[in-house]
Order: C-alpha cells, then structure tokens, then sequence
C-alpha cells in the first residue's frame, strides 16, 4: 500500500495563515474588551439617571410638604425596585430591608439628609433607545473587527510575498540550473545592510587616534565596531 502524502500548503500561505491568526486573536480581544466596557459603562450611566431621578422625586415631595409622610414612588419600573428609607434607616413601605442595604445613598433636601436609597441589586435592562444603542454599538465594533481582519490578511500575503521573495528566485534559478540553463547574474532589488553607515563616526575616531600616534593596525583602520561585524 502507498503512503499517503500529506498536503502540505505554501511557505507564503503558512505565513499569512500565522499573521493573519495573530491579529485576529488580538482583534477579537480588543473587539470583546471595547463591547463588555461600552455595555458596562452605559449601564453605570442608566443607573445614576434612575438613581437621580429617584432622588429629585424624594426632594422635591420633602421640600414640599416637609417630610416623607405619605411618600410613595409611582409604579413601574425603574422604581418600583428602589428602596426608600427615611433619615432614621426605616422603609417607608415596612418591607424588609434587602441584603446589600448598608449600600445606601443619602438623599439631600434643605440642607439636610431627608431620606436614603437603596439601588436594586442588578442594574436596569436596556429597552427602547437604549437597547437600540446598543445594538448599533455592537454592529459597529463588529464591522471594525472584520474590516481590520481583512486588512491583516492583506497585510500578512503582502508580508509574506516581500520576505520570501529571495527564496523564490533562489528556487528559481536552481530549478534553472537543473533543466540545464546557464546560470545569470543575480540582480538584488536592495542593497545589502551595510554596517559602515552606521559606524561612520566611529571610523573617524579612529582616524583621528592613528594620525596621533594611537597603535591602529592596517587591518583595523576601521572603526570598531565594523571590525567587530566583519
């Protein structure tokens, strides 16, 4: 029986395949971290608005007849699942204090603390506009996360064509030379790096020091460090 050949895909595929899946990895990080904190500050926001608006409602009754005495919060959500107490601590409702009311926020009227509030336990659940924000924020992030994808795929075949385009004309010519081909002068698109621009000043200082009777060989007439690089 023969073996079975594996498949094995392009250096240039490889390459972009593990550019590509590098950034994606860091979009979809970045993607989920930017959606989670736009959702968790938008209902920080929603919270404080409910928050406020509770408190302008307890105010404005205190300043008006000039206690809680008959104070009831109007139906429906969202308060309908506050708390109210008064300045002794007591709700007004006589229903049991909940779990977390030591996290109660004083309520100003006149100068003084007039009542305190105590939040629901989970925050409030976007409805209307405000779940269509939400929404629109997602799809937003969403659409930036593949746009920036697709754009690293792109980068990475472009990336991958630049860094392997020596070993594609060396497998070229050699691929040549086996059919028989005369060999041709191999023209480089960029020249070599070359370390002797990087170490000018160097080469002059060690000008200077051989013209003043510094113990500079002919073989290291150079600076250095392009010695050193040799």
């Amino acid at each position: 029986m023969a073996p079975v050949k594996r498949f094995a895909a392009p250096l240039a595929a490889q390459l972009t395949l593990a550019f590509w899946l590098v950034s994606l990895s860091a979009l979809l990080g970045v993607g989920l971290i930017s959606a989670a904190s736009t959702r968790s500050e938008f209902g920080t926001l929603l919270r404080q608005q409910e928050r406020d608006t509770v408190a302008a409602q307890v105010s404005a009754y205190v300043e008006q007849y000039g206690s809680l005495r008959g104070f009831r919060l109007p139906p429906g959500p969202p308060h309908r699942s506050y708390t109210v107490l008064d300045a002794q601590g007591r709700p007004l409702d006589n229903r049991p204090l909940p779990p977390h009311a030591a996290a109660r926020q004083p309520v100003w009227a006149g100068g003084q603390v007039v009542a305190y509030l105590v939040a629901p336990s989970r925050g409030p659940a976007a409805d209307g506009r405000n779940a269509e924000f939400l929404r629109r924020t997602g799809a937003a992030i969403a659409w930036s996360m593949l746009g920036a994808a697709l754009l690293a795929a792109a980068a990475g075949a472009w990336l991958s064509g630049q860094l392997l385009r020596p070993l594609t004309e060396l497998r070229g010519r050699i691929a040549a030379l086996r059919r028989g081909e005369a060999p041709r002068h191999w023209k480089v698109g960029r020249p070599p790096l070359s370390w002797t621009r990087y170490c000018t000043p160097f080469t002059l200082c060690t000008g200077k020091w051989s013209a003043r009777g510094w113990p500079v060989s002919a073989s290291r007439r150079t600076s250095p460090m392009t010695w050193a690089l040799r």
